[in-house]
């Protein structure tokens, strides 16, 4: 079950980055921006806590707390932990290559919007 709530996750996550680049063209407002930026951490959130399952990963409030405000250094040491050291690192690269492939399908959606409108 939850490779299948790994793959909604995936793809739900690539639909939103689409969203996002259609509306900070058509509307780009901090409102938006803040809203957005809550919908992915909590998309980030759901997925380690998925996945901390999958690895039975004991997690704890501090843990859950520290994955929200520290972010970069929480979420490396959960991977590490988990994974070990090669397959933590593989996991980091995995991820970067996930985060560009966000940034493409948003400029994707930026871009269509642009060229129906004739340019901004």
């Amino acid at each position: 079950m939850s490779m299948k709530e790994k793959s909604v996750l995936f793809i739900l996550s690539l639909v939103m980055a689409f969203i996002f680049g259609v509306v900070m063209i058509l509307s780009p407002s901090e409102p938006a921006k803040y809203t957005f930026a809550f919908l992915f951490l909590y998309l980030f959130i759901w997925r380690v806590f998925i996945d901390a399952a999958e690895y039975n990963f004991k997690r704890n409030k501090l843990f859950n707390i520290s994955l929200i405000m520290f972010t970069y250094i929480t979420f490396p040491y959960y991977l590490f932990k988990t994974r070990g050291l090669i397959k933590g690192l593989l996991s980091i690269i995995r991820i970067i290559l996930f985060i560009v492939l966000f940034f493409v399908v948003m400029l994707i959606g930026a871009s269509l919007i642009i060229m129906t409108q004739g340019g901004v």
